[in-house]
């Protein structure tokens, strides 16, 4: 506790958050985004980000995840989180070669501008979906050829399940060789525009390189870390 109160006495001002009553934290439908328009997507897309932005947390309802499954993750969590603290370092992010893993209190920082003096006020852990050693992706090494589009987060079966393996990689691709606070600017850049109009110019302005470059430095990433 002591650890705790050491690192929120040195946040920053304007990243300490007001008190928020749980009926002003918005509920979001994400059924739409699944099953609806192209048009429909960006605006649950847009509620997100504006929750996310603006109050920092949003209920999440027309998932269709099963409630015991919900109940399952959020008992393996309680689980893993009271563990000792050396106990859950043995599987710290920074040991992990592909951006998964355990980081501590303060171990992650997602705006080093305003936030100088210490990391961000949690702990957390980032998992992923693994394929298995004889998925056919995987025997053939095969790398991504595109950046993930609207349109296959919509799909179903194998093809969304490669769209969400694609974007973790490539966010982990980013956040890994530009920093956190460059991952969190472009996303920000990019939310709510044409999906492809609005990427292009955010890429040179914030990392640096084209859609092509960024393309190929994901797929050298892929190669040696996955």
């Amino acid at each position: 506790m002591e650890t705790q109160q050491s690192t929120a006495a040195r946040l920053d001002p304007s990243l300490v958050g007001a008190r928020v009553p749980l009926n002003q934290i918005p509920v979001i439908d994400f059924g739409p985004f699944l099953k609806g328009s192209s048009a429909e997507r960006r605006a649950v897309a847009r509620k997100i980000g504006e929750a996310c932005r603006n109050i920092g947390f949003f209920y999440l309802t027309g998932h269709g995840i099963p409630r015991s499954m919900v109940d399952g993750v959020f008992g393996e969590a309680r689980r893993f989180f009271a563990l000792p603290p050396e106990k859950k370092r043995e599987i710290a992010i920074e040991n992990s070669p592909c951006h998964r893993g355990y980081f501590s209190l303060g171990g992650e920082n997602l705006d080093p501008k305003q936030q100088v003096e210490a990391g961000d006020f949690k702990e957390g852990i980032k998992i992923g979906r693994d394929l298995p050693l004889d998925h056919p992706l995987v025997k053939a090494g095969t790398p991504p050829t595109g950046l993930p589009a609207n349109g296959d987060f919509a799909a179903s079966g194998e093809k969304i399940n490669l769209a969400y393996d694609e974007a973790w990689t490539l966010t982990s691709f980013i956040a890994d060789t530009f920093g956190q606070h460059a991952l969190v600017t472009l996303y920000l850049r990019v939310a709510g525009g044409s999906p492809d109009a609005a990427v292009d110019q955010p890429l040179h302005d914030v990392l640096g390189v084209d859609k092509a470059g960024l393309i190929a430095g994901w797929q050298d990433y892929l190669r040696r870390n996955i």
